[in-house]
């Protein structure tokens, strides 16, 4: 039975971190405290389902989307919730929408949502075919959860589809006259390249423009958020070669580049530091003044292991050198050396009121999982009056990492974190909810783009210290065999386990066993005019490599037949081991054999 066949339509039920014995009154806490009027603290969805993202109705509801079930096939989740942290049964059914797939995909997830003026509910996300992503998903519902019929094709509408688009949205906005405005990445002119684009449909669904592609390499577009004078401002991601480096631009209202603002529209920096490899931008908000802020993650080789950051630019898309040192603010977003390179813990959105910047996510405490928020005075420096010197941090004890903060919201009864703890992707993950007590509101903050993460005081800057470069040895594979169809755990991945004589990073590299034709000396590709040579067999790399944060001694992590940014198909593959100081790699290579079956 295809499963595109397959609708779940079941009603959610949410748990609290504490009992209720009735329904409470949303209440104000104090600053930065965790607000047990909502849900008794923190409000746990079933297991399979996955938050990425909130936007605060003006009547307080909050309403979420992610998906349901396991990351290789999901269904597209939206739930509303009450300020007591109930879900709200006049919505949908019992709280959530049942959201068809839009025709031709077998899976859709939600990754940003947005509140239009009358009340009806924008969710972008992904439509995913048969090979990952296949679409820019943009969704609509009505204010009961109903799809908007009058909206696209049957509520949904999906733009840059099949081969020569595969598009996937990570965030949405909606302006005043209805033009709805979707981001994230889809393939440009370099072909087989997905990079950053934003698009944009009318407010009926259909077509608003040609996608405007970044064009530069790999990369990704996170958040957005609209200017009064209809421009377009984001942050992101982009991987120039091995590291990954944060982006922040401005595009004009038809999602052309902004020459006006950085270099030819955006600004390109890595802000990892002491031998960190990476750093990336996840939220990004407007100013009332049209300074715009962005936040997101940066690896600190020291062994801190993860810092959140909290970049600030002035409207020509200079660092602001009244916030922070050089315009940017590091806070620590981990208690020691993060080791999971797959959900790293910094800034996953950002929300701005009033002169408050607010920033959340999650925060690694030595091995347990935390939901955390944090409040930044308009110089960047920590709000001492916000929680504990301008933090608080949430431990969910039932949850090793990953915990992973995916989102906040701004309302008028508190600001939001939004995520998800367990094992993201499968079939324990929970999506996770907490608010915590923030500034009154002057005026309406509006929908505003969401998503955020932790804060620290920000640590003074620290002088480069040349990293001690790492061992690796004690590789093994367990099981070396695993199946591309099965859904059975046990038999669809396998863990990788190595040992560091340092915390450094490690090069993953997946190769695919080939069959070609001796050419000289070489083995190489079979074409029309070497076809008559002699066989032979060759490895060929498949996708991007990987970079790992491992810790001194041993590390273990799971992997899936999507070990890279491609789907391994049935065949033998290796995966070869190396590590890197600083770009470049050092020492021994390790190789280990894979083998994928139907």
């Amino acid at each position: 039975m295809p499963r595109h066949a397959r609708r779940r339509t079941a009603a959610l039920a949410v748990a609290g971190a504490a009992a209720l014995s009735g329904a409470a009154d949303a209440s104000a806490a104090s600053l930065g405290a965790l607000d047990t009027a909502f849900g008794g603290g923190v409000v746990q969805l079933p297991a399979g389902t996955q938050l990425h993202a909130g936007a605060v109705q003006t009547d307080g509801k909050l309403v979420v989307t992610g998906f349901t079930g396991k990351t290789e096939d999901p269904r597209l989740l939206v739930a509303r919730l009450t300020p007591t942290g109930t879900l709200d049964t006049t919505f949908g059914n019992g709280g959530s929408a049942a959201v068809p797939l839009p025709s031709g995909a077998i899976g859709a997830a939600g990754d940003a949502v947005a509140i239009q003026a009358d009340g009806k509910i924008l969710v972008a996300g992904d439509a995913l075919g048969d090979s990952g992503a296949d679409g820019m998903l943009v969704t609509r519902l009505n204010a009961d959860g109903t799809p908007d019929g009058g909206f696209g094709s049957g509520g949904s509408a999906v733009i840059e589809r099949g081969t020569g688009g595969q598009g996937e949205a990570n965030a949405v906005a909606v302006r005043a006259d209805g033009t709805i405005v979707v981001a994230g990445a889809a393939i440009g002119s370099e072909k087989g390249v997905p990079t950053g684009a934003i698009g944009q449909l009318k407010a009926d669904g259909s077509s608003g423009g040609s996608t405007r592609h970044l064009d530069i390499g790999e990369s990704t577009i996170r958040s957005i958020a609209l200017q009064g004078d209809g421009k377009i401002a984001y942050a992101g991601s982009r991987k120039p070669g091995q590291e990954i480096i944060t982006i922040v631009g401005r595009a004009n209202a038809d999602g052309t580049k902004d020459s006006s603002f950085g270099d030819g529209g955006l600004r390109q920096t890595n802000f990892a530091r002491n031998g960190g490899a990476s750093s990336a931008f996840r939220g990004v908000a407007v100013q009332p003044d049209g300074k715009i802020v962005a936040t997101g993650y940066a690896f600190n080789g020291s062994g801190a292991g993860i810092d959140k950051i909290v970049f600030r630019v002035d409207t020509a898309g200079n660092p602001d050198g009244a916030f922070g040192p050089s315009g940017v603010c590091y806070f620590n977003a981990s208690a020691s050396q993060n080791i999971n390179s797959q959900i790293p813990a910094g800034g996953a959105g950002v929300a701005i009121a009033d002169g408050h910047i607010y920033t959340g996510g999650g925060f690694d405490q030595s091995g347990l999982g935390a939901l955390a928020i944090g409040a930044q005075s308009d110089n960047g420096s920590a709000d001492a009056a916000f929680g504990n010197a301008g933090q608080t941090i949430t431990p969910l004890n039932d949850y090793s990492p990953p915990v992973y903060g995916s989102g906040v919201a701004l309302g008028n009864d508190g600001i939001y974190v939004i995520g998800s703890a367990g094992n993201l992707g499968g079939s324990k993950a929970q999506g996770v909810i907490a608010r915590y007590g923030a500034y009154a509101l002057k005026a309406d903050p509006g929908p505003g783009p969401g998503p955020a993460n932790p804060p620290i005081p920000p640590t003074e800057p620290i002088k480069p210290v040349t990293p001690t470069t790492a061992k690796l040895s004690k590789a093994s594979l367990s099981p070396s065999k695993i199946s591309a169809s099965s859904k059975v755990a046990s038999r669809n991945r396998t863990k990788l386990s190595y040992t560091l004589s340092a915390a450094g990073s490690v090069r993953l590299i997946v190769e695919q066993k080939l069959q070609g034709r001796r050419v000289g000396s070489k083995c190489v590709k079979t074409t029309k005019v070497n076809t008559k040579k002699k066989k032979c067999t060759y490895y060929a790399a498949v996708g991007s490599s990987k970079t790992l944060k491992g810790k001194k001694g041993s590390n273990t992590l799971t992997l899936t037949k999507k070990i890279t940014n491609k789907t391994l198909k049935p065949g033998t593959y290796r995966l070869v081991l190396q590590v890197l100081s600083g770009k470049k790699t050092t020492g021994a290579k390790t190789t280990k054999t894979l083998t994928v079956t139907k």
